[in-house]
């Protein structure tokens, strides 16, 4: 490239076929070092070569239009990211390499665009000084825009496309202020283009960025910090005439708070488009008049919110906001002569910069909020950094009105009702929820694609807020579910919901399948259309998504009116033998309220009924593997039965016992342990039988050989596996590419590019200042010459590029012939109707198999398959990894405690993996699977700290020092940060889920340094002896501050700090979910729970109606509290006292 670069410049005349590769190639290939490069290359060619400017410029809006069509680099469908309760939950300790490789894969793929766009941005710096610009490549970015325009919904959602996104913005926003008096038309299309290009990312759920590198996020800051301030500068210049802004909003100040009279909306002025310098006072914006302003009846998706206006007006007479009268406003459509519409996209000028003024202060006030979530994100502790950008001038919280907040809602809902739900997840003021629910259940049909906005909705099914009375048998769910919701804010709505509302549930996009349980098991399923949507919400996702909550579908039974939940459950049962297992195992666990099955529960009838149909649906093979699998299992657990008349005798006696039965068992062919349902036992070591303490009972452990899988099919592998199907530059679907170019003959890959033709299409597309500079460039005929004057082996120099061609053989004809004019032709009609491509099909049919792959769900049941269907459930195919696993049988402890607190702790890691934290937590498997029973997966190379402290490990450090080779070893310092992500994993469930009895017996440390938490049996409203002796949020003791550099100024402890508020923070968002997984265990009889209150305490530990900065002192404060805390302390000497346990 360096080579070629140089020829063109030195060459007398520009070779246009090796320009054309010199910009082809890096995009083709788009590799970030070597984008990074030729950034470098096409400014020297540009500096040295002025004339081949616009050449480049148009080959890169070419280019643009082609990554596109074939889904690449910024427009990539392969890393879209989903929530994390809609992904598979896996009971697998933190791949933390996974995570890297997810993320280097992500970057791969953006960082290469991002570079194009920055070398876009420089040479537009280069030429809007000049004195006449450049036309040619003004026009060629403006063309780049408008293509993104187009395709914004092509735009990745992934958290790492919000800089290359809004460096977009920024650059367009600085081409508006080169002025467009000229062209009304041409700067309101781009600035609305570029409003609904920034609302789009607003309009997904709140991400935190995805990589933890304090460079990078302090990068993002700034792009953000940019971009505001040229949208803050941004004037319309329609007309000059001073236009009053939304109500709510500080139109020319961006986050500017002034004080109007007694009312504290927000205020603004907006400067005029000339040189003058003063500012006015804007006048409120009526609400009446609100929609009418944004030309609502001009929109596509708004045409049917005339009656919104109507709300609206009854809305600001009843809240004391004067009714407009016929002169309030100089800028009202009625007001304009009607000789002189004075029309500009439809649209009189004046109300046209009213919506850019309004559509300008929500985009401060949103990007402000953006850029306090990342800074609070990168730098959680509030230290002084020297290279982040200062962001204390943006750390003020909006201060407005009810009405005020009011106001905003319905503008945002005008510009984009999918942005106006994800305000509640940015600004916690009461009032936009209420207004948000008002506006919902109005006009339900705005949202049937968005999920989040469908809670508002079914919350008005609750007989309590249509003025009923909870029936005694679910009112305890029901306050669960409404837990989720802040209190007293819909009881409101007058009406109660009709048909035409409901109606639209039959559409909507399904929540996740927590989600629909938790609906299934409340009150709504009284409503006939509610019970049909959580009923096909459930059938959306695989029987591998909904196997993660196979404990909250059997209590979904208690209030299973129309035996919707039983119908979920046999219908996943004939789909999957191994759900089909797991329902069964814990359906049996459920049966009684005693160990002793002495006390039916009041599901034991629907629970048998349930079992039986399933058995008896099973025949032939699928039968019979049902009776080696249970057959199996009795018979492993049935030696605890036999070592009963064992238990007072030596452990000796009790280990010979349990290796004779054991050698009495057969291994049969794909049988497995129901806590390892991944893997199918092979072999068993007879001689592992172990025999564990106990008074009364007799539970033992044992050895297994499991042959499973090596992908655990967590989301991180899911976003891997995804990563690794890319789309072919020829179009052919989703394929699995080489990287190894084919052995094709270098004749055939030398004539692989189409010839430069002097096509009419694309001189046509050139402007006239390309045609004057073209007599310098010589055609395909000509003849190349190096610096010294002799020729060049073109044969040569194409057979080095031999890779690249090969793709651009498929790609650049279609690429040119799809080449937009630069000037007055639409891009998105030549990409999707004006002249369709050769590849136009293959590519719709490209964009919609990657939307699928990016997209978990829809709101069509598809067909739910399985990875342990029935059709081989003992075939081990693929790649096969054979391990050991030990496990604990017990008899006579409910384990179902344990299993609630092991699944919230498997949430909480997909939910920290989403966020790409390098945190680290192991949920092993605990499976009940009868009154009393369960099988407990053992943490493998891992000892507790009792059994540390019985060897004479009297100090942590000290350990860590000697097993590691000493502090200054890169083994020590991995394992010292392995210990840190742990701790801080496990402090902050500590805290969120109360977990107690927290003694050095129930803390194990593997051999890689993690710290693991085992034995659940007391978490929520559980303590031991019924007292809350372990007052402090989670145990941070002295020996953990030693490991952890000796004090609060060792940077390993500074590290721990972040980790912990940045879990804390990652958690919040997903609080009503975490919580709709307790409450449907409400009900199940675990001693943990102290009715309502248990989730309502739950709920005030996430402080959802704080802001993130505020959040996260919040958990410092935490960290403050449990710093060597005394009653820590004293619990440790009490364990130590009465059981022997040593700290």
């Amino acid at each position: 490239m360096s080579h070629a670069t140089h020829f063109v410049v030195a060459a007398p005349h520009v070779d246009r076929e090796l320009l054309r590769l010199l910009v082809w190639v890096p995009l083709t290939l788009l590799d970030a070092g070597l984008m990074r490069a030729t950034s470098h290359m096409w400014t020297t060619l540009i500096v040295e070569r002025s004339e081949v400017e616009v050449l480049v410029m148009v080959e890169l809006t070419i280019a643009w239009t082609w990554l596109v069509q074939q889904h690449l680099g910024l427009f990539s469908q392969r890393f879209e990211p989903k929530s994390p309760f809609a992904a598979r939950m896996s009971y697998t300790p933190s791949d933390k390499s996974a995570r890297a490789r997810a993320y280097a894969a992500i970057s791969r793929t953006l960082a290469p665009h991002m570079q194009l766009i920055e070398f876009i941005m420089q040479r537009f710096d280069a030429v809007k000084h000049l004195p006449y610009g450049n036309f040619s490549v003004v026009n060629a970015i403006m063309r780049i825009l408008q293509v993104t325009f187009d395709n914004q919904d092509r735009i990745t959602t992934n958290a790492l496309a919000r800089g290359p996104l809004f460096v977009l913005v920024h650059l367009g926003f600085k081409l508006l202020k080169m002025g467009f008096e000229s062209s009304p038309i041409l700067e309101a299309k781009l600035r609305d283009g570029l409003y609904r290009l920034a609302f789009r990312w607003f309009a997904l759920p709140p991400c935190w960025s995805f990589s933890g590198s304090k460079a990078t996020l302090a990068r993002e800051i700034q792009i953000l910090i940019d971009t505001r301030h040229t949208v803050k500068g941004d004037t319309p210049v329609l007309c000059t005439t001073p236009l009053p802004a939304a109500k709510w909003s500080a139109a020319g100040s961006g986050s500017a708070l002034a004080s109007r009279g007694s009312s504290s909306s927000l205020a603004g002025s907006a400067s005029s488009s000339g040189n003058s310098a003063s500012t006015q006072p804007l006048t409120p914006l009526s609400p009446s008049k609100l929609l009418h302003h944004n030309h609502h009846h001009h929109h596509p998706h708004l045409r049917h919110l005339n009656p919104l206006s109507r709300h609206r007006r009854h809305a600001g007479r009843t809240s004391g906001t004067p009714a407009p009268t016929e002169n309030s406003s100089a800028t009202s459509a009625t007001s304009l002569p009607e000789d002189e519409p004075d029309l500009i996209l439809n649209m009189p000028r004046e109300q046209l910069k009213q919506r850019a003024l309004r559509n300008r202060a929500l985009l401060l006030l949103l990007l402000e909020n953006e850029i306090c979530r990342m800074a609070t994100w990168a730098n959680p502790t509030d230290q002084k950094i020297g290279y982040f950008p200062d962001v204390s001038r943006f750390a003020r919280n909006a201060e407005m009105t009810e009405q005020g907040w009011q106001n905003l809602v319905v503008d945002v809902w005008v510009a984009n009702p999918r942005l106006a739900v994800q305000l509640t997840k940015r600004f916690s003021h009461p009032a936009i929820t209420r207004e948000l629910t008002s506006l919902i259940c109005k006009f339900p049909g705005e949202l049937v694609q968005e999920p989040e906005a469908l809670t508002l909705l079914m919350d008005q099914l609750r007989p309590s807020a249509g003025g009923g009375v909870s029936s005694p048998r679910n009112g305890v769910l029901d306050a669960a579910v409404a837990a989720t919701a802040p209190n007293g804010l819909f009881n409101n709505l007058a009406a109660p919901l009709t048909f035409r509302e409901l109606k639209f549930l039959l559409y909507w996009a399904p929540v996740p399948p927590i989600t629909s349980t938790a609906y299934l098991a409340s009150s709504y399923s009284h409503h006939p259309l509610a019970l049909q949507y959580s009923m096909r919400a459930l059938e959306c996702f695989s029987v591998d998504i909904t196997f993660f909550y196979i404990p909250q579908l059997v209590q979904a039974l208690r209030n299973d009116v129309a035996g919707y939940a039983e119908r979920a459950i046999l219908s996943s049962a004939q789909i999957s033998q191994h759900f089909a297992h797991q329902i069964i195992w814990n359906m049996k666990a459920n049966m009684y309220k005693d160990e002793d099955s002495q006390s039916p529960d009041s599901l034991k009838p629907a629970l048998d009924r349930i079992i039986d149909t399933i058995v008896g649906g099973l025949s032939g093979e699928d039968r019979l593997y049902y009776q080696k699998e249970f057959g199996f299992f009795n018979e492993v657990t049935g030696i605890s039965g036999k070592l009963k008349p064992f238990i007072k005798k030596s452990k000796a006696e009790k280990k010979r016992k349990i290796d004779e039965e054991m050698r009495q068992i057969k291994v049969e062919t794909g049988v497995y342990l129901p806590s390892n349902p991944e893997g199918t036992v092979v072999d068993i070591d007879y001689d592992s039988g172990r025999p564990l303490q106990s008074h009364a009972k007799a539970p033992f452990m044992a050895t297994f050989v499991i042959s499973k899988p090596q992908e655990s099919g967590d989301e991180v592998q899911e976003l891997l596996k995804r990563s690794e199907r890319t789309v072919t530059p020829s179009g052919h679907g989703d394929t699995e590419q080489s990287s190894e170019i084919s052995g094709e003959s270098s004749d055939n890959i030398a004539n692989a590019l189409p010839p430069i033709v002097e096509s009419a299409s694309l001189s046509d597309d050139l402007p006239a200042a390309v045609d004057e500079d073209a007599s310098s460039i010589d055609g395909p005929g000509s003849t190349a010459l190096s610096p010294h004057g002799q020729d060049i082996d073109m044969h040569h120099l194409s057979s080095k590029l031999a890779g690249a061609k090969l793709q651009l053989q498929r790609t650049l004809s279609s690429a040119l012939s799809d080449a937009p004019d630069l000037i007055g032709i639409s891009a998105h009609e030549q990409i999707r109707s004006g002249r369709p491509s050769r590849d136009s099909a293959r590519s719709h049919n490209i964009s919609r198999t990657a939307a699928a792959e990016g997209t978990q769900s829809s709101s069509t049941p598809r067909k739910r398959g399985n990875s342990n269907a029935r059709t081989s459930p003992q075939a081990a195919q693929g790649n096969q990894v054979i391990s050991r696993l030990s496990a604990i049988f017990k008899v006579g402890d409910d384990c179902r405690q344990d299993v609630l607190a092991l699944q919230l702790i498997a949430v909480f890691k997909n939910i920290f993996t989403s966020c790409g934290l390098d945190l680290y937590l192991f949920p092993y498997r605990v499976v009940a699977t009868a009154p009393g029973c369960g099988v407990i997966d053992v943490i493998p190379n891992s000892i507790s700290r009792d059994q540390m402290g019985r060897e004479k490990v009297n100090s942590l450090s000290d350990y860590f020092a000697t097993k590691y080779r000493g502090v200054d070893s890169i083994q020590y310092q991995q394992a010292r940060s392995n210990f840190v992500q742990s701790l801080a994993a496990y402090s902050v469930l500590s805290y969120l889920l109360q977990f107690k009895d927290r003694h050095n017996g129930n803390i194990m440390l593997d051999d890689q340094g993690h710290i693991v938490h085992i034995d659940f049996g007391f978490i929520l409203d559980i303590a031991p002896g019924g007292i809350t002796f372990e007052s402090a949020p989670f145990k941070l003791t002295t020996e953990y501050i030693e490991v952890m550099g000796g004090s609060a100024d060792a940077q390993p402890f500074k590290l721990f700090c972040e980790l912990c508020i940045k879990a804390y923070l990652a958690s919040r968002p997903y609080a009503d979910q975490i919580i709709q997984v307790v409450a449907l265990m409400l009900d199940s009889g675990l001693p943990c729970f102290k009715g309502e209150s248990t989730l309502a305490k739950l709920r005030s530990r996430f402080q959802l109606d704080k802001t993130e900065r505020d959040a996260a002192q919040f958990m410092a404060d935490r960290i403050s509290d449990s710093y060597e805390n005394k009653r820590t302390v004293m619990y440790d000497q009490f364990q130590k006292a009465t059981n022997g346990i040593p700290y």
